[in-house]
């Protein structure tokens, strides 16, 4: 299965209800948080498109197409819309054909708000043809990042990051070209994840002389699987921390990158922490799905995700379990209105790719493990319904 097409509906993983209104055009987005002076706070938006999804037109030197973005951020507390404005990511290429549009159209807005939460409206379209259209909804609460306070901003994870000093480059920030990846997806031609960070008010009294920055790569549950760290000298009172992980030989799923500050004594005094998703073409797939869904809102996004790509699965089960963190419950309830919606928006699926499913089958594999857990829940009379 081609790339494109497995991103082509990532969008869903962040908005469920997309799902529901069958957008026909791929948009990925995400933002990270970053001080500035006094109370204002700095956002970045990062969003793409799939060139392979948009008209392309021929011009002077070649064939152009563009991913345009209707933005409108209204402050929550007063109502107002701050910005309401119109951005266009432009490409040309020489060739339409074979894989010449095979690679992510990306933008980035950088805003200078106070603090705040605010509403992201984002209306996402193809400027040569505006019947080819998406939209996402994402409520930010922006805190301000206080002096002498230690703090750090949020990840931003990126494709790539290289030296530069072309400050007029979208991407630039701190000697650094930062390219985004907004829909947080790697594997196959992305083997290594990249992350941007920034550290604030680092002083003696907290930190010491020396300080430590970890990296880990963790399963979603938090259970660590790679992990290494960076051993620094106080020299200011902020950095910039980047760097790269390879995640060569993780198999396809959902994982948390960690960044932990810790003082000369290895404490740990901050951390942050950012979901990504790998998909590898390599993994020897599962037949069947065992989830905890109703946890915590990122189950029934995968569940969504898995979906928009269960064509390459030969699918035997979808059930629902208890865990750690859900001891006493299932929400089969939850895949069934998942699978409902998925049935909804399975022929447009069907026309890139065969081998969808259909709705009517999946709801048959839907089935509950106990509402109980642990040892207690295991024995001859502790079957399953």
């Amino acid at each position: 299965m081609s790339k494109r097409y497995i991103i082509k509906f990532l969008i869903l993983i962040f908005n469920i209800s997309v799902i529901v209104a069958q957008p026909n055009l791929s948009f990925d987005y995400d933002y990270a948080i970053f001080r500035d002076e006094g109370t204002k706070v700095y956002l970045e938006l990062y969003y793409s498109f799939s060139p392979s999804e948009l008209l392309f037109m021929k011009n002077s030197v070649g064939y152009e197409a563009s991913g345009k973005l209707q933005l409108d951020v209204i402050n929550r507390t007063s109502g107002k819309t701050i910005v309401a404005k119109d951005f266009k990511v432009p490409v040309t290429i020489a060739d339409t054909s074979g894989s010449g549009k095979d690679f992510k159209l990306t933008g980035q807005i950088n805003l200078l708000l106070d603090s705040g939460t605010y509403l992201l409206k984002m209306t996402a379209s193809d400027f040569n043809d505006a019947s080819k259209i998406n939209s996402a909804d994402e409520e930010v609460q922006l805190k301000v990042f206080q002096d002498g306070k230690l703090m750090m901003s949020t990840i931003e994870l990126s494709t790539g990051i290289v030296k530069s000093t072309d400050e007029n480059n979208l991407f630039y920030k701190n000697t650094l070209e930062v390219t985004p990846n907004p829909g947080n997806l790697f594997g196959n031609n992305l083997s290594k994840i990249f992350y941007y960070l920034e550290l604030y008010n680092l002083n003696k009294q907290e930190i010491g002389d020396k300080y430590s920055v970890t990296i880990s790569i963790a399963n979603k549950d938090g259970s660590e699987i790679k992990s290494s760290t960076k051993k620094y000298d106080l020299k200011s009172e902020s950095k910039v921390e980047y760097g790269s992980v390879d995640i060569t030989g993780l198999p396809s799923n959902s994982y948390q990158l960690f960044i932990k500050l810790l003082d000369n004594n290895d404490k740990e005094l901050l951390r942050a922490y950012k979901y990504f998703y790998i998909f590898s073409s390599d993994t020897n797939y599962n037949n069947q799905v065992l989830t905890d869904i109703e946890n915590e809102p990122d189950d029934a996004m995968s569940m969504v995700r898995f979906l928009t790509y269960c064509n390459q699965w030969d699918v035997e089960g979808l059930v629902a379990t208890t865990s750690i963190h859900q001891k006493n419950k299932t929400a089969a309830w939850r895949i069934r209105e998942i699978v409902e919606a998925y049935g909804k928006v399975r022929d447009n699926l069907a026309i890139h790719e065969e081998g969808y499913p259909t709705a009517g089958y999946l709801l048959s594999l839907i089935k509950e493990g106990r509402a109980d857990y642990g040892m207690h829940a295991v024995g001859d009379t502790m079957n399953s319904p």
